[in-house]
């Protein structure tokens, strides 16, 4: 099922990509110790530190508050302030240090929808007056702003 098939708000919180990733480079870590994997190789070990999780968890708090507010204001006004919180993270995204390929991108972005989803914002709904494909999503309506 394709992400922008599934428009039901949701009953719980989706958990953040930083998450995964951190789980990912944990495992690396573990492997490396155990001598499965060469450093060399250990990609998540590299490209997630600290050092770039903890920024991309900041833009994440901006993004979740912004969206918050956002489904707070009314109809009229919610897709507005939910796509400048979307455009805000995206272009934030852009300026760390982050190595994303298509693995990592996937999980940002199902945490964008799913996200304004759990917050009850509907893009297929509020996207008909602005002329949405209904295949329409995050990761489309976001690939002008993103660096990755």
């Amino acid at each position: 099922m394709k992400r922008s098939e599934t428009t039901e708000p949701k009953d719980t919180k989706p958990k953040r990509p930083t998450l995964r990733f951190r789980a990912w480079r944990d495992e690396q870590v573990a492997q490396v110790e155990a001598g499965t994997l060469d450093l060399k190789k250990a990609w998540y070990i590299r490209g997630y530190p600290e050092e770039v999780l903890n920024p991309l968890d900041d833009l994440l708090d901006i993004f979740e508050a912004e969206v918050t507010i956002a489904v707070s204001t009314g109809k009229e006004l919610e897709i507005f302030g939910v796509f400048a919180a979307v455009k805000r993270f995206i272009l934030g995204t852009n300026k760390l240090t982050l190595d994303i390929d298509s693995t990592e991108r996937e999980h940002l972005l199902t945490y964008i929808d799913d996200f304004v989803k759990y917050k009850g914002f509907n893009l297929k709904e509020s996207g008909k007056d602005l002329r949405f494909d209904s295949d329409d999503n995050f990761d489309y309506i976001t690939e002008p702003w993103r660096k990755w």
